[in-house]
């Protein structure tokens, strides 16, 4: 295998009128046929292509899944990053547990969700995966009713738990519990936390801040990170590391300051970093020069691209950090598979393949979602070990790994962190 799933929507795009309102993905054309056929060769063998009809759906019920995705504008790239991880999944099945499912893909790029999700109703569909947006959630959630499951690829506040939508979005803020759970239990109480200067950094700021101190720590400050030559300096003034100290640091070497380490302030014993991966490849080494390399860090999935590349990850050796299991976990995520990922894109590797991964969870949702919502029962995805909430919401339980030779390894229950 060379070429995985998400080539096919690399194909795809040079045929736009195949993505059109209730097309099938798949069609007569005689370029469809080489875009289904060329999938099946390439993932696994499949002699079965999705039914080629501009009629309504033809499948058993159950088994006619409406995409709603927007394939033009500023989504369009993360809406064909998850339907190539959605199809990746399918074509994997298509012969498999659940043969003959029947998929079909409607562009909300200048339609309304709302009227969309009652085309693809009237067209046949029993289920619908999509919308992205959360103003597009919002339509299809403001609907009087919804006679058939949304699985809504994002999440909003206002919408009835009882009707049959749920919400599965990558929603950064959410990782912050589980990393503030485990660096306390880990027996840290003082944070320093250190994110960009910016509205995501905000956000993750005031999550993790009501996260440390739901678990009972202490907050001692935030850096508010910005690249550029300042950053040096910058961190040099906020870890107080000045000239004076740096004095007091020759006298205790030359023996004549006993009983001090004067280096940089002591009130905190864990770092915990959100930045973007570029921004956390240049803060651990000034750290580390700034003596403060020792103590834990504990860090987000932000800060790993998603693919390894132990010459640029070297410095984030010793680090902590959460992230999907299909990216961490060996067993789950195939080297050929994010090879090729990255080759097709180069540019947005980091987040296209959270949401290939996400896509590939889309669909086995389609599936999944009726004995997800008995008991405890969890589906261990590709984007984290899944649940629904009360609220209809899918809850993540991600995977931990740290940085050793510049390559994440993973942790387990039994794993012994050292920074």
């Amino acid at each position: 295998m060379k070429y995985p799933a998400f080539i096919l929507a690399f194909i795809v795009s040079c045929f736009s009128g195949l993505i059109g309102c209730g097309k099938p993905f798949s069609g007569q054309s005689s370029s469809t046929k080489e875009v289904s056929s060329f999938w099946s060769r390439s993932w696994t063998p499949s002699s079965s292509d999705m039914q080629a009809s501009q009629q309504p759906f033809q499948g058993s019920v159950g088994q006619n899944i409406a995409i709603l995705l927007p394939f033009k504008g500023i989504h369009a790239k993360a809406a064909y990053a998850i339907l190539d991880g959605f199809l990746a999944a399918y074509y994997q099945d298509s012969q498999g547990r659940f043969p003959g499912a029947s998929v079909r893909v409607y562009d909300t790029s200048h339609n309304n969700a709302a009227n969309l999700y009652l085309k693809a109703v009237a067209d046949g569909a029993n289920f619908v995966v999509g919308p992205l947006t959360k103003k597009e959630v919002q339509t299809v959630a403001q609907l009087r009713s919804l006679p058939i499951p949304v699985l809504a690829l994002n999440s909003v506040t206002q919408f009835r738990d009882s009707e049959p939508l749920f919400q599965f979005g990558l929603v950064p803020e959410e990782e912050t519990g589980a990393l503030a759970q485990r660096a306390f239990r880990a027996g840290h109480k003082q944070a320093l936390i250190l994110v960009p200067k910016n509205e995501w950094g905000q956000r993750m700021n005031t999550a993790f801040r009501k996260a440390w101190l739901h678990e009972g720590g202490i907050i001692t400050a935030t850096y508010w990170a910005e690249a550029g030559p300042e950053l040096a300096s910058q961190l040099k003034t906020f870890l107080q590391v000045n000239d004076r100290r740096a004095r007091e640091l020759g006298k205790v070497r030359a023996g004549t300051l006993k009983g001090s380490d004067p280096r940089r302030r002591h009130d905190f014993d864990v770092i915990i970093l959100a930045t973007s991966p570029e921004l956390a490849r240049q803060i651990r080494p000034l750290l580390n020069f700034y003596y403060a390399g020792h103590l834990p860090i504990y860090g987000t999935s932000s800060i790993y691209a998603g693919l390894t590349n132990p010459a640029k990850d070297l410095d984030l050796n010793g680090i902590i950090f959460s992230d999907m299991p299909g990216i961490l976990d060996k067993q789950q995520a195939s080297p050929e598979l994010l090879q090729a990922f990255q080759s097709l894109w180069p540019n947005q590797a980091s987040s296209a393949i959270r949401l290939f991964m996400m896509g590939m969870d889309a669909y086995e949702l389609t599936r999944a979602l009726p004995s997800l919502q008995t008991g405890n029962n969890t589906l261990n995805g590709r984007s984290g070990v899944l649940r629904v909430d009360e609220e209809h919401r899918l809850q993540r339980k991600l995977s931990w790994a740290q940085f050793h030779g510049g390559q994440p390894e993973m942790l387990y229950e039994d794993s012994h962190e050292q920074p």
